[in-house]
């Protein structure tokens, strides 16, 4: 059963680490977004037709028999643990692991793209809030239970919010100076 590409509907990032050059380290090396989708949006109920179509076709596949692992698609919780009725699609693209021979691979980095579908550039860590779609491969597996995996290949950045007070050239207005080339 082959990876088959499918793209998100549009959503709000609760969690990332999507900046091609730094992944998210604390557990293993990958980058994700865990994406905010709104279940009544015609665009996220096809999406989730289709990954459930998917997701049971890699159980006939693998045979369901050996157990499951769910969807990477979850009820998004408040603080309190409570849903707030909204969705989350979670995605991720490992860096890198080693092969079942003993030898290290290396996964290509995500691209990212603007609104306008140009190469885009982060100019600091982008984050939570961050208003975008992934174009994924939905990867199946059959070891040690039946699952699938949302990989991100590309992501769309449509509002960028960034973490943090990251340096940025909007603090600053062209000044005259001797600096000036």
């Amino acid at each position: 059963m082959k990876p088959t590409p499918i793209t998100t509907p549009i959503g709000i990032s609760s969690w990332c680490a999507i900046n091609p050059d730094s992944p998210d380290t604390k557990y293993e090396h990958q980058w994700f977004v865990d994406l905010v989708v709104d279940p009544n949006d015609p665009k996220v109920k096809a999406f989730i037709e289709t990954t459930k179509k998917f997701y049971n076709d890699a159980r006939q596949h693998f045979g369901a028999q050996i157990g499951t692992n769910p969807l990477p698609i979850k009820d998004e919780l408040d603080a309190d643990k409570n849903p707030t009725g909204m969705l989350v699609i979670k995605c991720k693209r490992k860096v890198g692991g080693i092969r079942k021979d003993g030898s290290p691979w290396t996964n290509t980095l995500p691209v990212l793209y603007d609104a306008n579908v140009q190469p885009f550039t982060p100019s600091g860590s982008i984050g939570k809030g961050s208003k975008m779609r992934i174009a994924l491969n939905m990867k199946p597996y059959g070891a040690p239970k039946v699952g699938v995996t949302f990989e991100i290949v590309s992501v769309q950045i449509l509002d960028v919010q960034y973490y943090g007070n990251d340096a940025t050239p909007e603090a600053f207005e062209v000044e005259q100076g001797s600096n000036t080339p």
